[in-house]
């Protein structure tokens, strides 16, 4: 359980940074640190980007997420 809570963690961090750098490529301008709406939605939209690339990588790895018929 606490390597499941400590990988949520690295992923929502890892994931806010994504996020930023990907807001500076596509805008040109940089985020602060302080803590404001916009930067709290960059944080969470690349810490769901990053859990969709992982849950895919980790589907295409294992078989699942494709229908045997």
């Amino acid at each position: 359980m606490l390597s499941s809570c400590l990988v949520s963690v690295l992923v929502g961090v890892v994931g806010a940074a994504l996020g930023g750098f990907v807001y500076r490529l596509a805008t040109g301008e940089q985020k602060s640190f302080a803590f404001d709406f916009p930067s709290f939605g960059v944080a969470v939209l690349g810490a769901i980007l990053l859990l969709a690339v992982l849950r895919l990588a980790s589907g295409a790895r294992s078989g699942r997420g494709r229908e045997h018929r």
